[in-house]
């Protein structure tokens, strides 16, 4: 089963499609934005740690994906636009739930507001909601840390870097 989380990690939208809840709409709001501008960013880098299974290392570069598995990269070309279409068909208009503020926090040196909230089933992804956290820079309004309930952790990077294969 794949879990909303690990599709936020390997498509980076998974919440930009989702419409607000109105029970913490304006954190729903920041999750969402914060979500559309990974979807956005021009290039990243991320470490996802599963319990139970060890950490994995991706990589995207405008409409190519990268994914390490076993110390050997793969290069998954997209179509223009394809982050952003395959999580719109994945999330459908499911809104987040309960979302709230959950304090704030520093990642790595970066100043964060941390956000708790519940993705709802997905029909044919995920038969039950998921609980999950998001660590929000201040200073760009990226995410830069996700925690979901299973412990699955990721880790998000902007610096610069070449892609890992060409």
């Amino acid at each position: 089963m794949i879990r909303p989380l690990h599709l936020c990690l390997c498509v980076p939208l998974v919440l930009a499609a989702a419409p607000m809840a109105r029970a913490g709409e304006a954190e729903c709001q920041a999750i969402v934005a914060a979500f559309t501008r990974l979807a956005e960013a021009p290039a990243y880098r991320q470490t996802m740690t599963l319990p139970g299974v060890g950490t994995m290392a991706m990589a995207t570069v405008g409409d190519t994906l990268y994914a390490e598995a076993d110390g050997a990269w793969t290069k998954i070309p997209l179509r223009p636009g394809g982050r952003k279409e395959m999580m719109q068909q994945i999330v459908g208009t499911k809104p987040l739930e309960n979302c709230e503020a959950a304090g704030s926090e520093t990642v790595d040196g970066i100043a964060t507001a941390v956000f708790a909230y519940r993705v709802p089933p997905i029909e044919g992804i995920t038969p039950e909601p998921s609980d999950q956290r998001v660590w929000i820079s201040d200073a760009d309004g990226l995410p830069v840390r996700m925690l979901s309930a299973d412990g699955t952790e990721v880790s998000i990077s902007f610096a610069p870097f070449d892609p890992p294969v060409p």
